[in-house]
């Protein structure tokens, strides 16, 4: 799932902009991180440099509010960042607006 693109904060710390997570920094791999607005989630990993989301197929969607678990993390060229997933705990991660087709982790 797209997280945000790196910039850098006043403080020369790299952080989120515009954070789709919270916090904004920049997770590590088994982050617990809250989802700040709906994103979409793929089956497979971003290619750079010529993504098309366009061609892509969304699978489903993490709606605000629920957790999700950081398996993996890329920052591509274009300082776009992709998180791989997993459901945490009880949230229900992929929401029943987006059915996810009993897919655990995704992109």
């Amino acid at each position: 799932m797209f997280i945000g693109k790196v910039t850098r904060n006043s403080n020369g710390d790299d952080v989120l902009d515009p954070p789709n997570i919270h916090p904004r920094m920049i997770p590590q791999s088994g982050a617990i991180v809250e989802v700040r607005e709906t994103t979409h989630i793929r089956f497979n990993q971003p290619q750079a440099p010529d993504f098309d989301y366009a061609q892509q197929e969304i699978l489903g969607c993490v709606a605000p509010g629920e957790k999700v678990e950081i398996l993996q993390v890329e920052t591509l060229p274009n300082r776009a960042v992709w998180a791989r997933v997993q459901q945490y705990g009880d949230s229900p991660t992929f929401s029943p607006r987006c059915p996810s087709n009993g897919i655990r982790a995704l992109w």
